[in-house]
């Protein structure tokens, strides 16, 4: 049934025994603790599928934007106006979907990480900075995608001291991630002119690289 507040038609529907009781006891609805322990936990279930949803469009808007952003130099002047305008509007409504997910969810460590990149890209740089560090510090227990970005972040801005830092922290976190030892190596071979050092880090890289694929191979035959 849908229902009418002072006749304005609001969208809601009520079930028939709703609407019975209601008709019976207009207060019925009135209570110091309107939602149950089940409510709550099913609400939880719900926010969580709509905060996937949103990450799923905010990341492919993104995806796009970022796309679009790249090949925009190849084309034409009056077509490179056009698509500044709709990469522009692939921008911002990526923003939006991960807003929209960080508004129920200020801890959501991919809407912040994600968030931070479009901040970036706007050339809003304090923002970025704020919101690649605050993914990291959500998540006690360390997250190496999380650290690592906030380290390469860092070391675009020239902020090496710094960077280093939280290489060495993803390193700590978990000291076998080849993706923490390559990006460590390139580091210190782009940044510190340090080859010899570098060389050690991409070959644990490599090792821990066919480590896994060796372990998958086995669990997969």
């Amino acid at each position: 049934y849908q229902r009418r507040v002072r006749g304005i038609m609001v969208g809601l529907e009520f079930t028939k025994s709703a609407v019975r009781d209601f008709s019976e006891d207009p207060s019925c609805f009135l209570s110091e603790k309107p939602f149950d322990d089940m409510d709550l936990l099913e609400l939880s279930e719900t926010m969580k599928h709509i905060n996937i949803v949103s990450l799923a469009q905010g990341y492919l808007l993104k995806s796009k934007a970022f796309s679009r952003a790249q090949i925009k130099a190849v084309t034409s002047t009056s077509a490179t106006s056009h698509s500044n305008i709709n990469t522009a509007r692939l921008f911002a409504a990526a923003q939006a979907k991960f807003l929209e997910v960080l508004y129920s969810d200020s801890e959501n460590k991919f809407a912040l990480n994600n968030y931070a990149d479009l901040m970036l890209v706007s050339n809003k740089k304090q923002l970025a900075d704020a919101y690649y560090k605050k993914a990291i510090f959500v998540d006690l227990s360390g997250d190496i995608y999380s650290i690592v970005k906030y380290a390469i972040f860092l070391e675009n801005e020239g902020r090496m001291e710094e960077a280093e830092e939280f290489f060495l922290k993803a390193l700590e976190v978990d000291p076998r991630h080849p993706y923490c030892l390559q990006k460590y190596g390139e580091f210190l071979s782009e940044c510190r002119g340090d080859n010899a050092h570098a060389e050690i880090f991409f070959i644990r890289a490599s090792e821990q690289r066919l480590a896994q694929h060796k372990k998958k191979m086995k669990n997969s035959s």
